[in-house]
């Protein structure tokens, strides 16, 4: 399995590493460990999902946005993704958009660095104080 949630800051932001090749079968099961996140949530999540390890994913758009129902999630708030890879970003940025659904806001933003990551949520949160540094990718694997 090449990822790992990590609860950032506990009932407000979740992270997420994801390394190696993410199949279509790893996409549906971290969209299910999201979404179990997502129900169990008291207050809206922004979740931080790093891809900068990844090495290759499914790039069929139909199956992604399907697998990706998280999106609409109620709880959902924000959705961080961290990439230098122009194609990762696009397509994230397609199904973010495409699997949100309804009249919801395009609360995303797609950023290079874990420092832009950081730099992003304070803004996206300006209640959220003393927020530490992303976990190390040795620290969650």
């Amino acid at each position: 399995m090449p990822y790992k949630f990590y609860d950032y800051i506990p009932g407000r932001v979740i992270y997420m590493s994801v390394w190696g090749k993410y199949t279509h079968s790893e996409n549906i099961a971290s969209n299910k460990e999201s979404i179990a996140i997502l129900d169990a949530a008291i207050n809206p999540i922004i979740s931080i999902v790093d891809f900068t390890l990844m090495d290759s994913f499914s790039k069929n758009l139909n199956v992604l946005s399907s697998s990706f129902n998280m999106f609409a999630h109620p709880n959902h708030h924000w959705q961080l993704v961290i990439t230098d890879d122009r194609l990762t970003a696009f397509i994230s940025a397609t199904v973010i958009q495409v699997a949100k659904r309804g009249n919801r806001p395009q609360n995303f933003a797609i950023v290079k660095t874990q420092s832009e990551a950081l730099t992003r949520l304070k803004r996206i949160d300006p209640n959220l104080t003393d927020i530490p540094p992303l976990p190390p990718f040795e620290a969650i694997t």
